[in-house]
């Protein structure tokens, strides 16, 4: 399965699409531009740190990199599955997976988040998670020509 994704115009029903081409669902889209190859990795890679009591810094640096190398990974991985033929990458749908990516590691809190949010503002950035996945899927349409 491609992670390109290939969507009607916005406000077109698949009954109006030309020559009867087919079209990824809302939910279909949604799953393509899910970063699961960057979320499995930081989830393997922050279990895999020592306890680090006392060395706020450390870890935080540690974590830093950590999200740097799960994105570069998910752009390597993004390039490659959503390049097809002479159209190149999606770039947008890149951008929209990465920068899902970052907002997915500042919800997980100070223990495990490079971004140093103060727990008691958390809920913002899961409020603003679950808007942009909302919308993400209802906006971004991917490729709208068959």
């Amino acid at each position: 399965m491609s992670l390109r994704v290939h969507g009607l115009p916005l406000g077109q029903t698949r009954d109006q699409a030309p020559n009867g081409a087919t079209a990824d669902g809302w939910a279909t889209r949604l799953a393509k531009l899910i970063p699961a190859e960057a979320l499995g990795v930081y989830g393997a890679a922050v279990g895999l740190l020592p306890g680090l009591e006392g060395k706020d810094t450390i870890r935080l640096i540690i974590l830093i990199v950590i999200t740097v190398a799960c994105l570069a990974i998910l752009i390597a991985v993004r390039v490659k599955s959503t390049a097809q033929n002479a159209d190149g990458p999606q770039i947008v749908g890149i951008i929209i997976s990465c920068v899902a990516f970052l907002i997915w590691t500042a919800t997980l809190g100070p223990t495990s988040s490079p971004f140093p949010i103060p727990k008691d503002f958390g809920f913002i950035v899961s409020l603003a998670g679950m808007l942009y996945v909302a919308l993400v899927g209802v906006f971004y349409r991917g490729d709208t020509t068959q």
